[in-house]
């Protein structure tokens, strides 16, 4: 017996197929996503192909939990990305806290997450190709049992969308790891916030109180030491290898 595609499903393959940019699979995931139903999506890359520890992220969480999760430092105990690693299952966050015996880290990761709107949630895992382990995530400001029933619904397909947008960012290289250490200093950070935001030189400089030249210098730098095209192309590896935050 053949198995048919929703059409949503085709057109999100189809899309996907068609990207060629950070900004693109972000956009492709958002609107196949939301058409599902699904509020929140998290693609973390934990490991590249060839084994080397990332820290690449294309999500929708809100930037305040990013900011947050960041700063406490949680991805080492974060149970979610923990089990990811060991398993091929797709999983309910809420099951797995049945699962195990949290750390009292562990109980607040996933106390702050439902605060910070991601209380309903489930993974799937992605391991390959080679040593890559990579952990896919959708979010819902649902209850635990709403969001279990509606997760089991499109897990298929939130599977299926989350190996095509994984092939995706392996096949761009955009998982390639940067040459050398890069450091941006806060000033260049600063900027590149702003501008990834969508300022532009003119209102970054009035933002900071500073020259528009001095941004457009900075800026160079910037591309500079990431070996970017243009300001476009920096944001995006500034955003893939953790540099800043949106």
């Amino acid at each position: 017996m053949s198995f048919i595609l929703p059409e949503r499903v085709e057109m999100f393959i189809k899309k996907i197929d068609e990207v060629s940019s950070l900004d693109e699979i972000f956009d492709v995931l958002f609107t196949g996503l939301n058409t599902i139903g699904f509020e929140k999506f998290s693609y973390w890359m934990m490991f590249a192909p060839d084994g080397t520890k990332k820290t690449m992220y294309i999500t929708n969480f809100s930037n305040d939990w990013r900011k947050h999760y960041r700063s406490n430092a949680y991805a080492s105990d974060d149970l979610i990305g923990n089990h990811s690693k060991i398993t091929l299952t797709p999983f309910i966050w809420s099951d797995l806290q049945k699962s195990y015996s949290l750390t009292k880290r562990q109980k607040i990761i996933f106390d702050e997450g439902a605060e910070a709107g991601l209380s309903g949630g489930a993974t799937v895992p992605i391991h390959g190709p080679g040593m890559a382990r990579a952990a896919f995530s959708v979010a819902n400001s649902m209850d635990e049992k709403e969001f279990e029933k509606f997760f089991l619904n499109y897990r298929h397909e939130v599977h299926l969308m989350a190996t095509y947008a994984h092939e995706k960012v392996i096949a761009l290289n955009l998982h390639k790891p940067l040459k050398g250490e890069v450091v941006l200093t806060p000033r260049e950070t600063e900027i590149m916030v702003w501008i990834s935001k969508g300022k532009s030189r003119w209102e970054v400089a009035a933002i900071l109180g500073i020259s528009e030249d001095t941004v457009k210098t900075h800026l160079e730098n910037v591309r500079r030491k990431l070996k970017a095209s243009n300001t476009t192309h920096a944001i995006a590896i500034a955003l893939l290898h953790g540099l800043i935050l949106q």
